[in-house]
């Protein structure tokens, strides 16, 4: 069971009119700085979890807030809101969500036939939100009766329980009660008022008596509170989910607790679960982002065997049914599927959005994309992107840009490898589908291939070394050689153009030795072959970048380029 879309937003904070389209297990929303990335999960944290918009949710405090959303099920999952069904498909349900005004609280209807739906129902859905303003070293400790602090004291007591254990079984009473004589001597000393007589005692609260005296921290002993804030935050997202499942099992009575499971054939019992992270990247390095992303994957895909194991042993479940939301900026903490991105984007003054599971491409594109997405994650967060064919370009494009007074980054506009031309339109089509502007420039060599194509340019050479060669001059080309220490390579036709030639002379300052203009040119045309062939053996981006910033002219094509997305963004 999942969210499949939300088709419809009115009168919600920035949102009205956008729609949205989800993957069945994991999503990414990325977007620029407040865009409407936690407005998003926010809706549905109050549509699923809470009932009820407040006052700065409504764009117009006037009009009711309305969202429409669609729910997917599976055949085990047949009955969970009752009879009711959308007529073309019965494996799904299309809800509106209304609340009328301010005071008033969300109510439910069948999007279809108007039918009521229990609010209930959809809390059933179980929404875990975690925000990153989330504070974990309030709440992880034994002691603790708030947030994930009843995880812990719930392990505590079923561990107690297993172990058939009371906890004043595990203290030595009549050594306590000595030191309680010797501490009571001591405050009868403090009390001012004959009167009123205070002491210390032996609580006879045995459950909370472990808790108050154990830690949690690493293996070193150190205390979780004084332990790095991503740790702290990816271990509480953890006890969050158990932290559901502890309320659920400890404010039902176990006939009702039973009625929220989904249960299969084979007997098994899942809970729903969907599962909203806020930018759960803070704190974390790329690795632990995605490795934090992947564990959430596979526990609420029932893959983590430890956890299913206690959740099994603590709850008597067998797993979950769940769906995860991220919202993310961090290129990170993506994984390697197009599909699961949601990117939210500005359309004049409006907010929009693009779902990669909603952009059709043939088998053979999907595979592709799939395969090499690992190498554009950070293009879903540019607003336009240049696609070049190799390193060199890689590297000469930023340079460009920089000659050309336009940064890049404060632009968000990235550059893409493509490793060959092959790929270029699949990729086109998925900015395209994603509403990211993006051109590619390839080599002229491969004009005949993608004539007509007006987001494909091409160099006005046969390649980029030509290109690059071509707009040196001899001046600006014998820098270049000289930052290889490869200058040498001109004496030899310097001496035989040049009567008086003074070797020593040139070796000691080449850049500053007079050559006539004339003779310039005749040794560019003379070398320009050889030097091509040169520059073709050196694809790299450090060495595109140390010809981008020494070619005296910006080769026309990619100045043009660059030229065309300033003005398109």
């Amino acid at each position: 069971m999942y969210i499949r879309k939300i088709k419809e937003i009115e009168n919600y904070r920035n949102l009205s009119g956008v729609d949205f389209s989800f993957t069945k297990k994991i999503n990414f929303i990325v977007g620029e700085n407040n865009i409407g990335k936690t407005n998003v999960m926010e809706l549905m944290n109050k549509v699923v979890k809470i009932g009820k918009f407040e006052e700065s949710d409504f764009t117009d405090v006037r009009e009711p807030i309305k969202i429409i959303f669609s729910i997917k099920y599976s055949e085990s999952e047949l009955g969970f809101f009752e009879s009711t069904f959308d007529v073309n498909d019965e494996y799904l349900i299309t809800i509106t969500a209304t609340q009328e005004s301010v005071d008033s609280r969300i109510e439910y209807v069948h999007t279809g036939s108007e039918s009521y739906i229990n609010p209930k129902h959809i809390k059933m859905l179980n929404f875990i939100y975690y925000s990153s303003l989330r504070t974990p070293n309030k709440e992880l400790s034994f002691n603790n009766n708030i947030g994930t602090g009843k995880v812990l004291k719930y392990i505590m007591k079923k561990s107690l329980e297993d172990k058939d254990i009371q906890q004043m079984d595990l203290l030595k009473q009549d050594e306590i009660r000595e030191v309680l004589t010797e501490v009571n001597g001591r405050l009868d000393k403090l009390n001012g008022l004959s009167s009123e007589k205070i002491e210390a005692f032996l609580s006879e609260d045995n459950e909370n008596i472990i808790n108050r005296i154990l830690e949690i921290g690493d293996i070193n002993k150190r205390n979780l509170s004084k332990l790095g804030d991503g740790l702290q935050y990816s271990f509480n997202i953890f006890l969050n989910i158990l932290d559901l499942l502890v309320h659920l099992k400890t404010t039902k009575k176990e006939n009702v607790f039973e009625s929220l499971l989904i249960k299969e054939a084979d007997g098994k019992k899942y809970l729903p679960i969907i599962l909203g992270l806020d930018e759960p990247e803070i704190h974390q390095h790329p690795y632990r982002q995605r490795a934090l992303i992947k564990s959430i994957r596979d526990i609420i895909s029932n893959k983590n065997e430890g956890f299913t194991q206690i959740i099994n042993d603590l709850f008597d479940i067998d797993g979950f049914i769940g769906q995860v939301f991220v919202t993310t900026h961090s290129p990170s903490i993506l994984l390697d599927d197009y599909r699961q991105i949601i990117r939210l984007y500005k359309e004049g003054d409006n907010v929009s959005s693009s779902s990669g599971n909603a952009i059709q491409f043939t088998p053979d594109e999907k595979k592709l994309l799939r395969s090499s997405f690992m190498y554009f994650k950070e293009a879903m967060f540019a607003k336009a992107v240049i696609l070049v064919e190799g390193d060199t370009e890689y590297g000469a494009v930023p340079v460009f840009a920089q000659r050309l007074d336009f940064d890049m980054d404060e632009k968000s506009v990235g550059v893409f490898k493509l490793d060959g031309a092959d790929g270029v339109k699949k990729y086109l089509k998925l900015f395209d589908g994603y509403s990211i502007e993006a051109k590619a420039i390839l080599d002229k060599d491969k004009e005949a291939d993608y004539t007509g194509h007006d987001q494909i340019s091409f160099t006005t050479g046969i390649d980029f070394e030509e290109d690059i060669f071509d707009n040196f001059t001899f001046d600006g080309y014998l820098e270049y050689l000289v930052s290889l220490n490869k200058h040498t390579c001109l004496i030899r036709l310097l001496r035989a153009k040049i009567d008086d030639f003074d070797r020593r002379e040139f070796l000691e300052d080449p850049c500053s030795y007079e050559v006539e203009n004339e003779v310039k040119i005749e040794i560019m045309a003379e070398i320009r072959e050889k030097e091509l062939e040169e520059l073709g053996k050196q694809k790299n981006a450090v060495h595109g970048a140390l010809l981008a910033e020494l070619v005296d002219e910006i080769p026309q094509a990619f100045e043009d380029i660059i030229t065309d997305i300033m003005w398109e963004i």
